[in-house]
């Protein structure tokens, strides 16, 4: 099913063909990978990532699958990260497309 992360500080999504057993911690090792660009920085020391389904506002847990959680194809993930301030809904789409399993 495709999704749309969007970047903890940026305005950037990326678009992933995900499967529903994907966790949040795989997805956000994806978004750290080569694979990816990287999508997301390196954390800093002491800053950690996590999920937010934005449609329900639900924090995913890290080894919670994403389909537990009730995500659907079109749905967009927001990335926290720890230290940061509030976030930001992002609608800006990037042309980016990639298979996480």
């Amino acid at each position: 099913m495709e999704v749309r992360f969007t970047h903890p500080r940026t305005s950037d999504t990326f678009v992933a063909d995900i499967s529903p057993l994907l966790t949040a911690k795989q997805a956000l090792q994806a978004l750290l990978s080569q694979e990816t660009g990287p999508f997301l920085p390196p954390q800093q020391s002491g800053e950690q990532d996590s999920l937010v389904l934005h449609r329900t506002n639900t924090v995913i847990p890290p080894d919670t699958q994403l389909g537990d959680v009730g995500v659907v194809a079109q749905d967009v993930l927001d990335v926290m990260r720890g230290g940061q301030g509030a976030y930001q809904a992002l609608e800006i789409h990037r042309n980016n497309n990639v298979q996480l399993c």
